[in-house]
């Protein structure tokens, strides 16, 4: 028997994002940019946080977590942070998978 989800149940929906972030020459400089991202990800209502290479000055791999109503919603907010982690921020994306989680 497959799992249906009953109707009203909440959509989450996760994208990692593996960052270069070209010319950073400290690790403050780094922290910065993920700060002001990550401040800027969170008044998107989205849970963020620093999951891999927090010792490298020039890489990071945030994790954003969106929750909506419906999968349409997850992925539209989950495309907006790729769009400005780029856009606003000027870090290089190498990879940003997203993946439904329920």
């Amino acid at each position: 028997m497959q799992y249906r989800a009953p109707s009203g149940s909440p959509r989450v929906g996760i994208i990692s994002l593996v960052m270069r972030l070209p010319g950073c020459r400290s690790l403050k400089e780094k922290r910065s940019i993920i700060r002001r991202l990550q401040s800027t990800l969170v008044q998107e209502n989205l849970s963020v946080a620093e999951v891999g290479d927090v010792d490298r000055r020039d890489a990071s791999i945030l994790a954003c977590v969106a929750v909506s109503s419906s999968w349409e919603g997850t992925e539209k907010r989950l495309h907006g942070v790729r769009r400005t982690a780029e856009e606003t921020f000027g870090v290089q994306l190498l990879e940003a998978p997203i993946e439904r989680l329920i």
